[in-house]
């Protein structure tokens, strides 16, 4: 397990972050008033200065969390190489982009019709369900695309999603956990149950307990979903603090290797 060293995200961007400040042409630069610039990857001062850069930027950039969300979602299975169901399925997507799910749902579904085995269509169409709340719909899209690729990560972590929105909460948690069986090592595991668990369950030992795995994950991983994680552990350290519970959440950090100090 990485040794991880675990600082509060307001307390950090505020260190890091001395002023962001309006340029010329209206811009805002972020200037890092740390002395020498450290460009060695392996040095704590890098490490750091790159993780207080990082939570700022996934924070306040839409567009970087987007990317990142886009370059997690691809597999070999994603796409189709039959021409009408791309241009239905881009046309979806200029629809998804405004917000616009009933419009989108259409083209989507003109897209699986002709190419069937188009998984990335099948998952914007459950997509677009679940945003309309015809949680029904979503499922069964989420199962086809998983037909076609059983190991999709977007049809099998919004599986997990549509349970808790429809209030079953232990068939999320089973199926965050079918995503360990085809990547162990995958933190939404970790993350989408120990969301479950404190959010609905108020269980804050089992919650922090799979954030802090999920938070370790996506440090060995490089991931900056990291900074969400510890957006979590924050918000669970001040529920078990309020309980008089502090000292079981050093325990659980801990145990799974992340320093306080």
């Amino acid at each position: 397990m990485v040794s991880s060293s675990f600082l509060g995200i307001g307390d950090a961007i505020k260190e890091a972050i001395q002023g962001a400040e309006k340029a010329p042409d209206g811009k805002k630069t972020v200037t890092m008033n740390k002395g020498p610039l450290v460009i060695d990857p392996n040095s704590d001062t890098y490490k750091k200065d790159y993780y207080e850069i990082e939570r700022y930027l996934m924070k306040n950039c839409k567009s970087l969390k987007n990317l990142v969300a886009a370059n997690d979602a691809m597999s070999n299975s994603s796409f189709s190489i039959n021409p009408i169901a791309i241009e239905f399925y881009n046309k979806g997507d200029d629809e998804l982009r405004t917000k616009n799910y009933s419009k989108a749902v259409g083209y989507y579904e003109e897209a699986v019709k002709s190419d069937s085995n188009f998984a990335f269509a099948w998952d914007n169409v459950g997509i677009c369900y679940r945003k309309l709340g015809d949680y029904n719909k979503a499922l069964y899209a989420y199962n086809k695309s998983l037909e076609i690729d059983p190991i999709g990560q977007v049809p099998l972590q919004n599986i997990a999603i549509v349970y808790e929105h429809i209030k079953q909460y232990d068939k999320a948690i089973d199926a965050y956990k079918k995503i360990a069986l085809t990547n162990p090592n995958d933190p939404e595991v970790y993350y989408g149950v120990g969301r479950i668990y404190f959010i609905y369950l108020n269980d804050n030992e089992k919650a922090l307990d799979n954030m802090c795995k999920a938070y370790n994950l996506y440090i060995a991983q490089n991931s900056p979903y990291r900074t969400d994680a510890e957006t979590q552990i924050n918000d669970i350290m001040h529920k078990m603090k309020e309980a008089g519970h502090f000292d079981k959440f050093k325990e659980i950090l801990h145990a799974n290797n992340i320093r306080t100090e």
